[in-house]
């Protein structure tokens, strides 16, 4: 496969985003350092990360990494209104690449409402404006990368900023972080070059629906394979967890018969899998193959010792696959013209109702 070839369709440059994720890590980690950080934004009782999409999933992987470091809960929340808990002893990360996601915007008018302390991550728009007229703590990040290709941005800074918070101990997660800077420079080498094992698992799925299954441990790196299959490579994907799909999934690899002949199975492995899990994932493995044939069924495994490295190397993963993948379908894997036609038919929807995003009438 003449991969070069097909860079012409990479009008956006992706790759060199791609090519770029070491560097953007050690850029992370200086804004996480360098960033302003009230005291206000102390000892609260719980967190809850707002966001949408590829900000969203910042909150998720932070939790993957950092959760069990953290000396209180930590929940997503993926909603224009915030969970009912959340009150002046939460501490609410508003994250919002653009600045301008309307979910999000007025997640962080509902937690000024209830006098939450408010930390925002943004490259500008509404967001920025708000945070400056009102004075709520904020972080900057660099824009002029698509929300999903600046993943690190919407992770990193913000985990430095717990851990100076007092949230968690970095010098629990310093080595991890360490590590996970150079794991990132060998996975960008192997998998960014002309023949790679992620090119390979990309031209397996030309024409099929990638299915991707790990623990529930993994299960936001799962969240974000499948994300980057929908933006990136323009392809319906699924994803779930086990143990859970022993439980019922598994039944329903029978019918529509035409649907499930098109799937392909990617098995993503931990070395903190479960041990009955992983044995759950041999067996399944087994069956699916038999189904739909051992070319069908893929298995990608973790790299590093920490957990920072492992779910990172595991990102990345699933983000060279995914751009690949999109090449081989023949499309450019930056634009999203569905979202943003259905952003333009939301707005027009507004203006005609008179509704703002709140769901209240202006």
């Amino acid at each position: 496969m003449d991969i070069e070839a097909l860079r012409v369709l990479d009008e956006k440059k992706m790759y060199a985003d791609l090519m770029s994720l070491p560097s953007h890590w050690r850029e992370a980690t200086r804004i996480g350092e360098e960033a302003e950080l009230p005291a206000e934004l102390q000892g609260a009782q719980r967190i809850v990360w707002a966001g949408m999409g590829g900000s969203a999933i910042g909150g998720d992987l932070l939790n993957a990494v950092a959760g069990a470091e953290l000396s209180i809960p930590f929940t997503v929340s993926r909603d224009y209104l915030l969970p009912p808990f959340v009150d002046d002893q939460t501490l609410v990360i508003a994250a919002s690449y653009s600045g301008n996601t309307e979910e999000t915007l007025s997640a962080v008018e509902d937690a000024l409402e209830r006098d939450a302390r408010v930390l925002c991550l943004t490259t500008g728009g509404e967001l920025l404006r708000l945070c400056r007229n009102e004075g709520i703590a904020h972080i900057i990040i660099p824009g002029g990368l698509q929300p999903r290709c600046g993943v690190i941005f919407l992770s990193v800074p913000v985990l430095i900023a717990l851990a100076r918070l007092g949230y968690c101990r970095w010098e629990t997660l310093a080595p991890g972080h360490q590590e996970t800077g150079e794991v990132l420079e060998q996975l960008v080498e192997e998998l960014g070059a002309e023949e790679s094992e992620a090119l390979r698992l990309a031209e397996l799925l030309v024409g099929r629906m990638p299915v991707i299954y790990g623990s529930v441990r993994l299960g936001s790196v799962l969240r974000r394979w499948q994300a980057q299959f929908n933006e990136n490579a323009k392809t319906f994907a699924h994803s779930h967890v086990f143990p859970e799909m022993n439980h019922n999934e598994i039944e329903g690899w029978l019918f529509p018969r035409e649907v499930v002949r098109h799937g392909h199975v990617i098995f993503l492995h931990d070395r903190e899998d479960h041990p009955r899990v992983r044995q759950r994932m041999e067996l399944t493995a087994a069956l699916l193959a038999e189904e739909l044939g051992s070319r069908r069924v893929s298995q990608v495994s973790s790299v590093g010792v920490s957990r920072m490295a492992r779910v990172f190397s595991l990102v990345v993963w699933g983000d060279f696959t995914s751009y690949y993948l999109a090449l081989l379908n023949g499309v450019d894997p930056s634009p999203v013209l569905r979202i943003e036609r259905f952003k333009r038919r939301l707005a027009e929807l507004s203006a005609r109702t008179g509704t703002s995003p709140n769901g209240l009438i202006d």
